[in-house]
């Protein structure tokens, strides 16, 4: 009985090795996602936790290729009603979100600008973007 169901499996495995497979269809490919036009689900890790919060997802992509997208929330109803704001690490990006998100951001702009021309920081890294997040926690 034991041999029966040996053969029974390796037959079944057997015909489906030699199945044919079909070939593959062409099909146009998409645009890679990028960190703008990623949706975060759900945060994988929280690089910097604190009043301002750094999150990073990682998104597969049309690929096996992962994307990190990274994204501030603030614990206050005013900074876009505690919604994830995406944030690339760019210098531009970083301008953008503290120059015109909100008053309390726009106001500690100074302070940080001074720190990342001090410690020259490109705000490429994710150490940048903790060093400044970091900061930021801190200052009152």
């Amino acid at each position: 009985m034991k041999s029966f169901f040996v053969f029974t499996a390796l037959s079944i495995l057997a015909v489906n090795g030699m199945a044919q497979t079909k070939p593959a269809a062409t099909k146009t490919t998409a645009a890679p996602k990028t960190i703008a036009t990623a949706t975060p689900s759900s945060f994988e890790t929280s690089l910097v936790q604190g009043t301002l919060t750094l999150n990073k997802e990682l998104k597969q992509g049309d690929g096996k290729d992962f994307v990190a997208v990274y994204s501030l929330i603030k614990n206050d109803a005013s900074f876009n009603n505690r919604k994830p704001i995406r944030v690339a690490l760019t210098r531009q990006s970083f301008d953008s979100v503290f120059t015109r998100t909100t008053a309390d951001l726009a106001a500690k702009w100074p302070t940080l600008n001074k720190h990342i021309e001090d410690n020259k920081l490109t705000l490429t890294t994710e150490n940048d973007w903790i060093s400044l997040i970091n900061l930021f926690n801190n200052l009152r």
